[in-house]
């Protein structure tokens, strides 16, 4: 069967979900397509809507499950958060104040949807609220960070946000703003104290750029992955922190979300999710996720090294041997991992990358035996 049955576009570097399950947003370019996603073969997907209101790549989207807002932001320093109008069936964007004059390069709603924020290369990080009175979002600035900023995670409480930069550090910050419309009461999360806004809570090394930053839903377990191929795993008790850092043999991740509490899935630069179990006191790699039939020739000689054969051969030749073809669902980085449906004992979720390809993927939430 072809791979490319799963593809919508030439890339999709970001996509999102609505509550339903039955639209998908991905970033194409200049543009956001809102796509009808009720079939389960992303290639018959019809598309609905084009926001095209951004003059360069749309770096990153996200749609609120409850508000039913998407946010977008992009390389030209811009940020929209979209409202759908039924009467119109159209969606119209809201002014955002950014205040950034570098590219935008992550965006995230707060899990309540009254915040978002945006990871920037001004070294800022816009954290964004609405104001009723201007009827704008308006942006209170995070500056301590010393190079772009990359990537970024809501805690639970949507009070407090992770970054990762290209400084070589992960930090947490305080992100409470003192509103009635915003944060009413101030929730200390993992901590013992409560801090003001944007006051740096804690601040963990890394060997490169951090590329990914996740909170677990218990708000107790923060993983974040390095360009080094690392990625590092901090607990949360009672105002102390204990990390874990796991180098791994493949390629850098892109992504990480958490599964459950104790089950993470990563993805990136070798096309193929991986999944890391706590087991005891330990975070340990479970595995890949990808069909072990299909990936015959790369289980052979490594996705890494098979990767870097077909990158040799398409320097030299202009194509791609038929012999040397990775046989991974996605035949480039995967860059966006999305939960899609959880059960009771597992959840499906969903990846796009640079391949412009869609795919689900099933996990069980509970991994092999403890050792």
């Amino acid at each position: 069967m072809s791979q490319k049955r799963n593809q919508i576009a030439e890339s999709v570097p970001e996509h999102s979900w609505n509550k339903e399950r039955s639209m998908c947003a991905a970033a194409v370019g200049t543009n956001i397509i809102i796509y009808d996603a009720a079939d389960d073969n992303p290639r018959k997907w019809k598309k609905l809507h084009t926001l095209s209101d951004h003059s360069l790549t749309v770096s990153s989207l996200d749609w609120h499950q409850e508000t039913g807002h998407i946010v977008t932001c992009s390389h030209d320093r811009n940020a929209f958060v979209w409202k759908y109008n039924e009467s119109s069936d159209s969606w119209h964007p809201n002014l955002v104040i950014l205040r950034i004059d570098r590219a935008a390069n992550k965006v995230r709603f707060s899990p309540d949807g009254k915040k978002f924020a945006v990871a920037s290369s001004a070294k800022k990080v816009p954290v964004c609220h609405f104001e009723p009175e201007q009827k704008w979002w308006v942006s209170q600035m995070i500056k301590k960070h010393k190079s772009t900023v990359l990537s970024l995670a809501w805690h639970p409480n949507s009070q407090i946000i992770a970054t990762g930069s290209c400084d070589f550090r992960c930090r947490v910050f305080s992100c409470y703003i003192d509103l009635d419309n915003v944060d009413a009461e101030q929730d200390n999360g993992p901590f013992n104290e409560g801090y003001p806004f944007g006051e740096l809570i804690a601040e963990f090394d890394c060997k490169g750029w951090v590329e990914a930053v996740a909170w677990s839903s218990n708000g107790n377990v923060m993983a974040y992955c390095g360009h080094d191929s690392s990625i590092t795993f901090v607990e949360f008790s009672g105002g102390e922190a204990s990390s874990q850092t796991i180098k791994n043999k493949c390629l850098p991740f892109r992504d990480c979300k958490f599964v459950t509490d104790t089950r993470l899935v990563a993805a990136g630069y070798d096309f193929n999710p991986m999944v890391y179990d706590k087991k005891g006191d330990l975070w340990v790699l479970d595995g890949d996720l990808d069909d072990e039939k299909q990936n015959e020739s790369v289980k052979k000689k490594g996705n890494t090294a098979a990767a870097f054969h077909i990158f040799h051969h398409l320097t030299e030749t202009g194509k791609k041997g038929a012999e040397d073809k990775i046989k991974t669902k996605h035949d480039n980085t995967i860059t966006c991992i999305r939960n899609f449906e959880t059960t009771g004992d597992a959840t499906k979720f969903s990846t796009s990358g640079i391949d412009g390809r869609v795919h689900f993927w099933d996990i069980p939430h509970e991994g092999g035996d403890e050792e």
